[in-house]
Parts: C-alpha cells; sequence; structure tokens
C-alpha cells in the first residue's frame, strides 16, 4: 500500500510539472551580452538598457487563467505591471557601468483560487560598459592605443569604471608640419579628457582609470607643430643676401637678431625694422613665438656709396 501511494504521488508531480506549461523570458537585455553607450564626447553616468519580456500563459485545459501581471527585479527595486501599482515596468533603466542581474517572475490567478500564484521566473545576466575613445589634436592620424598604433578612427574600446585604458603619442607628419610630443619648453604636450587638460598627464605613454562619469569620453593627445621661422633681408620689395630658416616648437620662443648696418656691393644698408605677416618690431634684436610656417623680414635703406663704379647718375648728392 504505501509504495502504491509514493508512486502516485512521483505521477502526480510529474502530471503538474506539465500541467502548468506557462513560460517567462527577456527579449532584451540578453544573457551574457555587453551594452555600451555611442555617445562621443559626453560626460553622462550612466547608459539606458531598454527592457522587453514575453510570457505564455497557463494553457486550457484544465487549468483557466482569468488574470496575470508580471514582476521585474531590477536594481534593487521591484517594477510591477499591474493597473495602478507605483512603479510600473519601464520601457528603459539607465545603468552604471558593472555586472548587472535581472529577474522576472509571472504571477496568475486562476479561476476558482483565492489568491495569485507565481508560475514562471527568468533571470538575465548582463554587463554595462563606457566607451572610451581617443583622438589627437587635430584630423586624423595615428596613435598609440591599448599596446598597438592604430588610426584614430580605430581607437576605441568599452571599460567597466576602475578599468584603465593605454594610449600613447605618435610624432607624425600633418600636412606642412611635423608634429611632436613636447616635454621641453613653455608649450608642453598634455593629455586631455573632452577637451579638458588632465592634472599631471604629460608622459608621451598614459595610462587612464575609468571614472563613473567616463561614458563617451574622449582623451586627446596634445601634439605639438614644429614651425619652421624663415629670415630675409630685405630693402624695400627686394631680397638682399640669403635667407635662414630656424626650427621651434610651437609657442616657444625663438632670439632673432638682424646686423644694424652692413655694406654690399657698394651699398650702405641700414636696418629699420622687422616685419611679418601679422606683426612688426623696431628693436634689431626680438623674441617671437612662431605659431605657424613664419618668414620674417629684417627691412633695411641703402646708400650708395660711389656713382661712379656702379655707373648710375644721381640727380642729387648721394644720399
Amino acid at each position: 500500500m504505501k509504495k502504491y501511494l509514493i508512486v502516485v504521488t512521483i505521477l502526480a508531480l510529474i502530471s503538474c510539472q506539465s500541467y502548468f506549461a506557462q513560460s517567462i523570458g527577456f527579449g532584451h537585455p540578453q544573457n551574457n551580452a555587453v551594452y555600451a553607450s555611442t555617445a562621443s564626447g559626453s560626460t553622462s553616468t550612466t547608459v539606458p538598457v531598454s527592457i522587453q519580456y514575453g510570457f505564455t500563459l497557463t494553457p486550457y485545459p484544465p487549468a483557466v487563467s482569468v488574470s496575470n501581471y508580471v514582476k521585474l527585479n531590477a536594481e534593487g527595486t521591484t517594477y510591477t505591471d499591474l493597473p495602478g501599482q507605483t512603479p510600473g515596468i519601464p520601457s528603459s533603466l539607465n545603468l552604471s557601468a558593472g555586472s548587472h542581474t535581472w529577474t522576472l517572475e509571472l504571477w496568475e490567478l486562476y479561476l476558482g483560487g483565492s489568491s495569485y500564484r507565481k508560475t514562471a521566473t527568468a533571470s538575465v545576466t548582463f554587463s554595462v560598459k563606457f566607451i572610451i575613445s581617443a583622438v589627437n589634436n587635430f584630423s586624423g592620424g595615428s596613435i598609440g592605443f591599448e599596446g598597438s598604433t592604430v588610426p584614430v578612427n580605430a581607437a576605441s574600446t568599452q571599460k567597466f569604471i576602475g578599468e584603465s585604458v593605454a594610449v600613447g603619442a605618435v610624432d607624425q607628419t600633418n600636412g606642412n608640419y611635423n608634429m611632436v610630443w613636447n616635454t621641453s619648453g613653455t608649450n608642453n604636450s598634455i593629455w586631455q579628457r573632452n577637451g579638458q587638460s588632465i592634472y599631471g598627464a604629460t608622459s608621451r605613454n598614459y595610462s587612464y582609470t575609468i571614472a563613473g562619469n567616463d561614458n563617451g569620453a574622449i582623451l586627446t593627445a596634445n601634439l605639438r607643430k614644429i614651425c619652421t621661422a624663415t629670415t630675409q633681408n630685405r630693402a624695400g620689395s627686394v631680397n638682399i643676401g640669403s635667407s635662414s630658416q630656424n626650427q621651434v616648437v610651437e609657442s616657444n620662443p625663438l632670439n632673432l637678431s638682424a646686423t644694424t648696418y652692413f655694406t654690399s656691393n657698394e651699398v650702405n644698408f641700414t636696418f629699420q625694422n622687422w616685419t611679418w605677416s601679422g606683426g612688426s618690431n623696431s628693436s634689431s634684436s626680438m623674441t617671437v613665438y612662431p605659431t605657424d610656417n613664419t618668414t620674417y623680414y629684417a627691412n633695411y635703406s641703402g646708400t650708395a656709396t660711389s656713382a661712379y663704379t656702379m655707373n648710375v647718375h644721381f640727380t642729387s648728392s648721394n644720399g
């Protein structure tokens, strides 16, 4: 008799499992997925993750499900889709970077029943990461990123808060300029985050630790231009003598000095002033801070020393 009761009980349990053929599951987020925002240059602390789910009720026959509702347990809060219940299940939640586990519950009320029963559950575990990218302070070029040199359009990764991203500045050419990482002058290079200098980040190779508001952050390598400063002696619009060139990191000081008086081809030349695009200086010695390739003209007035030897006729006295 006891063996018979045990067999009946087991059969009843098996029958109940097939009897309640209901189910519930997530459409979004998906299990083991990684979600990240594509917002570039932002300072957001969260990433929006949409919520989608579906369920099937206990079929008839023999049970009749006369009412049902769904619970979502997420981020320490229980949401329900019952009318008038607060809070209801939202269409999305804004999440910080990290690992997240959510649970869905299906509750049903059967015909003739006095209370709701939890008839199905489902869980999902997924990750949220922040997108971090790196660029140069000019359009395009290459950059060191996570141990490799890559084009800036490929310098992007996903990170948790507290993880680090390794970046490196690469000396290169941009148009007419050589771009360098400068550490020896008054206009030193420095890394920036979203356009703001990072205190102490003056090393060519830099490790940045992801903070809670780094969703979409952009790290910028501020390379400096090598500017060519060309000096040329000139009388009126005529260049006299050979020119010379000096190279200097942009906005760094360069000392220029012109000869105040010299004689060439029996003409005495006297220094007048320096001129260049957008500036002038009457001192023969000056300090400039080039920001572009610039030609500096040392302007002279000339006086002939002998009209006879030059075969030149003057209508008045020399000078």
